[in-house]
């Protein structure tokens, strides 16, 4: 289907779209042809798993390209996407992408679309990416992170620091910003009692380890995506402690020591500890309880 903005460019250039459905195996194929300005990719995350999948595809980028990415936490896993098309402008979805669908279950409104539309009317009018993010954040929807005054709900070419947190600069196949935490790659290893006698290396790193040497470890590391940017308990910490910090071992538990970078109450007997926390000593991570 192809459809035609009602707008048009400086000099009376026409912006025409065109639409298709499409799966992780074939959705990046505009990007090689020189025919077309941008893709939009409009679907589900799978918990990044689609992103990667994606990004097995061979795909050559050719001629300029802006790219836009409407799905659920899309910065998890844009360091894929940009180390296929390193040359183009991306925007990537911070939180989820609202939609509304109406009779028969079809969408009849949707935040990335709009968004969408707020982005080509900055380039009709051959704006640049800081005027183009302004356009987006009177377009977004209502988001729980709107608090803060500067979220915005696509994160492009106008946020280079924000970007630079979610590359993969020493390729361990996940986002830099999640290096502190657990790794979804994991390694199933067997219990032996023979082999336990002989030290040896596993190949993988501790947070990996599945299987028998660590039941419960792959529900753990398949929550952690999710909890890390939709769970309530994140809002009992210190401002956007959340958004700001990548969670970094540095302490232990003690139920009669608290936390020295947190204000806590008297405790029994006039200790200052009010309730067993973790305590944190590392600089990059506020403690949590």
């Amino acid at each position: 289907m192809v459809l035609q903005a009602p707008f048009v460019g400086k000099g009376g250039r026409e912006f025409l779209l065109f639409a298709r459905s499409a799966s992780p195996r074939d959705e990046n194929f505009e990007m090689s042809q020189e025919f077309f300005t941008g893709l939009l990719v409009s679907r589900h995350a799978n918990l990044g798993a689609y992103d990667m999948r994606a990004s097995a595809i061979q795909t050559q980028q050719v001629g300029y390209k802006l790219m836009m990415n409407c799905q659920c936490a899309g910065l998890t896993t844009r360091f894929a996407i940009a180390r296929m098309f390193p040359d183009a402008d991306i925007f990537s979805s911070w939180d989820s992408t609202y939609f509304r669908t109406g009779e028969g279950d079809k969408v009849v409104a949707s935040e990335g679309v709009d968004c969408f539309v707020a982005i080509l009317r900055g380039l009709a009018e051959e704006e640049d990416f800081a005027a183009i993010d302004q356009r987006i954040r009177k377009a977004q929807w209502h988001h729980r992170q709107s608090r803060t005054p500067d979220f915005v709900q696509f994160i492009g070419p106008a946020h280079p620091l924000v970007v630079a947190r979610y590359q993969d600069i020493n390729r361990d196949g996940k986002a830099d910003y999640y290096d502190g935490f657990l790794d979804f790659r994991l390694v199933e290893i067997a219990e032996s009692l023979k082999d336990s006698a002989v030290p040896r290396d596993p190949g993988a790193s501790p947070s990996q380890i599945s299987g028998e040497a660590a039941r419960g470890l792959g529900w753990a590391a398949g929550s952690l995506n999710r909890v890390t940017q939709y769970s309530e308990l994140w809002d009992s910490l210190p401002g956007q402690a959340e958004i700001l910090y990548a969670f970094r071992a540095g302490g232990f538990f003690s139920g009669a020591e608290p936390p020295r970078d947190v204000p806590a109450g008297k405790g029994p007997r006039g200790s200052s500890a009010a309730c067993p926390r973790w305590s944190a000593t590392s600089a990059t991570r506020p403690a949590t309880r």
